[in-house]
C-alpha cells in the first residue's frame, strides 16, 4: 500500500512538471539561488577553519590538548577532537569529512611514501591537502563511504574510505 502511495505521488508530481515547466525552472532557481546566496557563504568559514586546523597541524596539537578530556567524556582518543570541533562548528557533514580526512591520511601516508619514488615525503597533512572529495555514499543502516580522489599521490587511483555512523571509519585503501 505505501508502495502504491509513494508511486501514485511521484507519478503526479513528474505530471506538474511536464505540465508546469515554468514554474518548476522557477523553484529550482529559486533553490540553487537560496543555496549559493545563503547557505555555501554561511558555512564557507567554517570550511576554511577546519581546513586550515588540519593543514596546518593543529590538529595534532589539540588532540594532544584535549586527550586528557576525550577519553573519560566520550570514550575516544585526542586525535577525535578535530572531527568533534569540525562537527560543532560546521554540522555534522563537516566532522565526517574530516574524520574520513583524518583516517585515510592515518592509514595511508606511509603507503603514499612507498610510491612517491624519490620525491620530498609527504606528512598527513600534505596527504590530506591532496585529496578531493569526490562522492558519499550513506546507506540506510549508516554504513557509508567516501571516495576521494588521490592529487596523483597514487598515479590516478581513488582513495576508499567505509565505516559506519556508530563507529567511525574504520577501513581505507587505495583502489583503482
Amino acid at each position: 500500500m505505501k508502495k502504491r502511495l509513494l508511486a501514485a505521488v511521484i507519478a503526479v508530481f513528474a505530471l506538474l512538471l511536464l505540465l508546469r515547466p515554468e514554474a518548476a525552472e522557477e523553484a529550482v532557481r529559486g533553490g540553487l539561488a537560496l543555496c549559493f546566496q545563503t547557505v555555501v557563504p554561511s558555512l564557507f568559514p567554517f570550511f576554511v577553519v577546519v581546513s586550515l586546523l588540519l593543514q596546518l597541524g593543529l590538529g595534532r596539537w589539540l588532540g594532544r590538548l584535549f586527550a586528557p578530556f576525550m577519553g573519560p567524556l566520550f570514550h575516544l582518543s585526542g586525535a577525535a577532537v578535530t572531527p568533534l570541533i569540525a562537527g560543532l562548528i560546521g554540522g555534522y557533514p563537516s566532522g565526517a569529512k574530516t574524520a574520513a580526512d583524518l583516517y585515510a591520511a592515518g592509514e595511508l601516508t606511509s603507503l603514499a611514501n612507498d610510491w612517491a619514488e624519490g620525491e620530498e615525503e609527504l606528512t598527513p597533512e600534505d596527504f590530506m591537502a591532496r585529496m578531493e572529495l569526490s562522492a558519499i555514499q550513506v546507506e540506510p543502516d549508516g554504513e557509508f563511504e567516501f571516495w576521494f580522489e588521490d592529487g596523483e599521490m597514487f598515479y590516478g587511483h581513488s582513495i576508499h574510505v567505509m565505516g559506519n555512523l556508530t563507529d567511525g571509519p574504520d577501513w581505507a585503501q587505495m583502489e583503482g
